[in-house]
């Protein structure tokens, strides 16, 4: 269970830093006009969702088996 633990810390912590670096990311590119960094951004931030998510739900259905 304390490795279940360990796994979901490290993956909300990751998914955090990934949120709050796209806000900077994209707050710097608003104001200094750069596009295509932005743009660029839109899907690797929608890529790494859904590859946390996976996990995440891979991980409850884990746990639920037990």
């Amino acid at each position: 269970m304390t490795d279940t633990r360990a796994m979901t810390a490290a993956v909300l912590n990751a998914l955090t830093s990934a949120i709050e670096s796209a806000s900077c990311l994209l707050s710097t590119g608003q104001e200094s006009a750069d596009t295509a960094t932005v743009l660029a951004m839109v899907p690797l931030l929608w890529s790494s969702n859904e590859i946390f998510e996976a996990l995440r739900r891979r991980m409850a259905v884990r746990c639920m088996e037990g």
